[in-house]
């Protein structure tokens, strides 16, 4: 009987034992999942202020592709010539600064032609 009560002794305790590391692995598991929720947290707002940005600078580029085709439709209706529509807004970039570039130039010789008279 002392035997007996020795064996059941030594198995409640590796039993208690066993159930304290079960425990300490769930509070460990616990932890780990706390940590990787707070991580996802972050990173969903690291995401969602990426796509913000990138959402504003869509729009940004979209109103300074419609007012270089409006400068340029403007351009083409001043020098009286048809705009092609497959132009890119490169293309059309170029095009204004060549327009600028001739106009600066005629205000300058005006200029100098009105100074020598």
């Amino acid at each position: 009987a002392v035997v007996s009560t020795q064996s059941t002794g030594k198995f409640m305790e590796e039993k208690n034992n066993d159930i304290m590391n079960f425990n300490n692995q769930l509070a460990n598991l616990q932890m780990q999942l706390e940590q990787a929720q707070s991580s996802a947290v972050k990173w969903e707002s690291v995401w969602t202020h990426i796509k913000n940005t990138a959402a504003r600078q869509t729009l940004l580029l979209g109103r300074i592709k419609m007012a270089t085709h409006n400068l340029f439709m403007l351009i083409n209706k001043q020098m009286k010539t048809k705009a092609e529509p497959s132009e890119s807004t490169e293309q059309q970039l170029q095009k204004i600064q060549i327009y600028i570039r001739d106009l600066t130039e005629i205000i300058q010789e005006t200029g100098r032609q009105s100074d020598t008279k």
